[in-house]
């Protein structure tokens, strides 16, 4: 189900309400940014707030919306020589606009005058340098808390279509999980996996929505780096997505043993993080904070990790003082839409708190990117792990809140994992959750078969 021109239009007359009908809201799209020289771009991802309200996934557009009377305004290029020389025959700037709901379309040399001749611009904060430089030269100095906050409120609540977006773009990317399931085997190299997902991608047309991480190193959280050879023994950390049609995003992450099967402690390892990783999925429901779900997932962990022999003492004092960080030190989850982090380039504490909730900062809570309740509508990740990371160990020998929950020498004596991480997509319902897309493989008893 695509999202249709009047979905566009009323997501435009949403903004007017919460807004309460004052002043303008102004969107910047994208430039092409340059890799060395300006003929030579990166490949080009639109602003996701601008695309959200205007759809257009063009560089060097922008949207103006007058919140009074609900007229909204799309800028852009219209066909010139030069266009049609460099990039084609392209159909008139309004033909373009036509999927994303009545507006009027003017071209970008407009937009000064236009902002200038209306009182109270507001803004979302620029994602790039280019664009506050723009911003400024329009006179525009700092973000619309106001703004920020309305464009969250409607944002964070997914509709039908836009989950479909999101399902479909979980497809693709269970597509090239499968296949490094088949793939995968001593010998060959990090890098020959990832060749071999990014040339089907490309074969199908799909972009990822973020640069995945496919490594024997998974106690790194965000390794970007893929020249490993894959030893028997190892297990890969495999996080990777794909972008829908529309642009939204996927983020799901399977750990794999080289091997074909795992080892007796990788084994009970990994089936803690998947106890944590179900218990998530099947407590979440509107209303609950989803910091009491990290804390469920930290629950779990020490609970296995205590039997386990990585952590000891009371389980309650133990959770209490967040010494699972030393196991787990990101969050188990963040909120995904048009981008995968969602919304976090105009503020991740506007996304992910409210008055209510506030960041910790304490170790392992300050990175948790969800704390505040959610609510039906709002997809979010559930990400649980646990990574053995011996310098991050070594330190806390020290630390006397968290030390006396460890036995960091056996935790080093191990060699079984570097890390393990199980993350998938889920909704939030009218009373609990649903994993979005194709299942993929997530048990023991279903990955091994998988890599005979």
């Amino acid at each position: 189900m695509p999202i249709t021109p009047e979905e566009f239009a009323a997501r435009r007359d949403a903004l007017c309400e919460a807004m309460g009908g004052r002043g303008v809201a102004l969107f910047l799209g994208h430039e092409h940014a340059a890799t060395t020289y300006p003929g030579n771009p990166y490949p080009f991802r639109q602003e996701s707030s601008f695309r959200y309200f205007f759809g257009l996934d063009e560089a060097d557009a922008a949207g103006l919306i007058d919140l009074a009377s609900g007229e909204a305004t799309l800028y852009g290029h219209e066909p010139d020589l030069d266009s049609v020389i460099w990039d084609g025959d392209l159909p008139a700037l309004a033909e373009r606009a036509a999927p994303f709901g009545p507006m009027a379309v003017a071209p970008n040399h407009r937009l000064p005058d236009d902002v200038t001749r209306h009182a109270g611009t507001h803004t979302v904060p620029p994602t790039r340098g280019s664009m506050r430089l723009r911003l400024d030269s329009l006179g525009i100095q700092g973000p619309s808390l106001q703004l920020v906050a309305a464009v969250v409120s409607l944002r964070e609540r997914k509709s039908a279509a836009e989950l479909g977006e999101i399902a479909d773009a979980v497809d693709r990317a269970a597509v090239l999980h499968h296949l490094a399931f088949t793939e995968v085997a001593p010998g060959k190299t990090e890098e020959d996996i990832v060749r071999v997902m990014h040339a089907h991608a490309a074969a199908q047309g799909w972009a990822t929505s973020y640069s995945p991480v496919f490594s024997v190193r998974g106690e790194v959280l965000h390794n970007p780096h893929h020249h490993n050879e894959l030893r028997p023994g190892d297990l890969i950390v495999h996080d990777g997505g794909v972008s829908s049609p529309a642009g939204y995003a996927s983020d799901i992450t399977r750990t794999i043993p080289v091997s074909g099967a795992f080892t007796t402690e990788q084994a009970a390892l990994y089936d803690i993080v998947l106890a944590a990783h179900d218990a998530v999925i099947d407590t979440v429901c509107p209303g609950i904070p989803y910091r009491e779900m990290h804390d469920l997932a930290g629950r779990v962990i020490t609970e296995g990790l205590t039997e386990h022999g990585w952590m000891r003492g009371d389980v309650d004092e133990s959770v209490e003082a967040g010494a699972f960080a030393a196991f787990l030190p990101h969050g188990v989850g963040h909120m995904l839409g048009l981008d995968v982090h969602d919304m976090e380039g105009i503020g991740e504490d506007h996304v992910g708190y409210d008055a209510d909730h506030r960041r910790s900062d304490r170790f392992g809570i300050a990175n948790l990117r969800l704390g505040k309740p959610v609510e039906e509508g709002f997809v979010m990740t559930v990400e649980p792990g646990i990574y053995r990371i011996p310098p991050l160990l070594e330190r806390l020998r020290t630390d006397p809140l968290i030390e006396p929950f460890l036995d960091v020498d056996r935790a080093l004596a191990s060699d079984a994992i570097g890390g393990i991480r199980i993350e998938d997509v889920v909704v939030v319902t009218d009373d609990g959750a649903e994993v979005l897309g194709a299942p993929i493989p997530a048990s023991i008893v279903e990955i091994e078969p998988l890599l005979a």
